[in-house]
């Protein structure tokens, strides 16, 4: 058990060798998260998204995430259009008269 601890103690520590608040306050959240999936604590689809939604202010208010993060995660699905003008392309404009 001890040889454990000592295995994973460093990745909550910082450079300095002292705890990491974040890291330790993340990995709180992961557990938690662990524990409302595994046993069953969460129900229905608006319990999954009340509790997202709770734990991505709580993530952002003391700093583990970033705004960008959040919309990164959101939209990574998106495909970017194919509307525009790529480099390269022929271009013709038309003069009207």
């Amino acid at each position: 058990m001890k040889r454990l601890i000592n295995w994973i103690r460093p990745s909550f520590e910082d450079n300095d060798g002292k705890a990491s608040y974040r890291r330790i306050t993340a990995f709180v959240f992961v557990c938690l998260i662990c524990y409302m999936v595994i046993w069953n604590r969460i129900q229905t689809e608006i319990h999954l998204k009340a509790f997202f939604a709770l734990l991505i202010t709580l993530l952002l208010l003391i700093g583990i995430v970033t705004v960008q993060n959040i919309l990164t995660f959101f939209h990574r699905d998106k495909e970017p259009s194919d509307d525009g003008i790529k480099s390269g392309d022929q271009v013709t404009i038309k003069k009207e008269e």
